[in-house]
């Protein structure tokens, strides 16, 4: 790597002379270095906007850090339950602030959640400790009007079976056409699963996201905050009895909105699949769907 920061290159070299000596003393002075230069990169994060392009070289830096310090601590602890976790903890903001999400600390989180469901031995048993009691919030869920696929004009919307793409291609998507599409979605589990909040605090309970709070971004307090999807669930999507008082906890509004979700859990992107009709693009040349599509 190569930059004009002169802290970044006082680190860089230093790195380099601890990774060169094998003794437990420098080791030790490696773990200690590395905290340092992880908090020099995240003042440096912060300090600027986020799509300063000159900041790139710090995000790859941060992910590259986090890494060293992951899977030194692996090395250096027996791991628990605690320790598992506040390692998950870490990985998370090195992937939230690398960009893009790093494939290493990916693969580190994938080792380091299936070891933390090994030690908790996750169960629906053990979750419902966290759900006693509690029931999703729907008063803010939208109500869909009943003429909600009828256009302005009255034009009649079509429907079509989502193995149609021949047909979706050439009469509805060339032509501009709106049309219903039906089916896409009977082989997915995500219907099914993410209707059970057990399911999302087993596969990505202790995972860090970014949620942003308020009803709107000019809603006064609005702002962003890192939480745990367990926090959020527990803070944004379930309300509980007041015990002996018979009356519902507000619950705060807040989302998951403007982030990479699936990429930083690809375990629920496996819950569902994306249609070839969302990869199609139009053939300038002819109407006709392009060959080996």
């Amino acid at each position: 790597y190569t930059h004009n920061d002169g802290g970044l290159i006082c680190f860089q070299y230093q790195l380099e002379r601890l990774f060169k000596e094998s003794c437990v003393t420098a080791r030790n002075s490696l773990l200690s270095f590395s905290w340092e230069f992880r908090e020099y990169l995240w003042r440096k994060l912060h300090s600027s906007p986020w799509n300063d392009c000159s900041l790139q070289i710090f995000r790859e830096w941060f992910g590259l850090i986090t890494c060293l310090l992951v899977l030194t601590s692996c090395n250096d602890v027996i791991l628990g339950v605690s320790e598992c976790v506040a390692l998950i903890h870490l990985t998370d903001l090195g992937m939230l602030l690398s960009s893009p999400m790093d494939p290493l600390l990916q693969g580190v989180m994938d080792v380091l959640y299936e070891e933390y469901l090994r030690l908790k031995e996750v169960s629906d048993e053990v979750f419902e400790e966290v759900l006693r009691g509690a029931r999703v919030t729907r008063s803010r869920r939208c109500k869909v009007p009943s003429n909600f696929l009828t256009s302005p004009t009255s034009l009649e919307v079509s429907r079509i079976e989502g193995g149609e793409l021949v047909r979706f291609y050439e009469d509805f998507f060339v032509r501009q056409r709106p049309v219903v599409i039906t089916g896409l979605m009977d082989c997915w589990t995500a219907p099914r699963l993410w209707r059970d909040l057990s399911y999302l605090l087993h596969t990505a309970g202790e995972r860090t996201v970014p949620v942003e709070l308020g009803s709107s971004y000019l809603s006064s307090g609005a702002a962003m905050k890192l939480m745990t999807i367990e926090a959020f669930i527990k803070q944004h999507l379930i309300y509980c009895e007041e015990e002996g008082e018979g009356e519902s906890k507000e619950v705060a509004v807040g989302y998951l909105a403007q982030h990479a979700l699936f990429e930083q859990i690809p375990s629920l992107k496996r819950d569902f699949n994306i249609p070839d009709h969302c990869s199609l693009l139009i053939d300038q040349t002819t109407d006709s769907l392009p060959s080996g599509e």
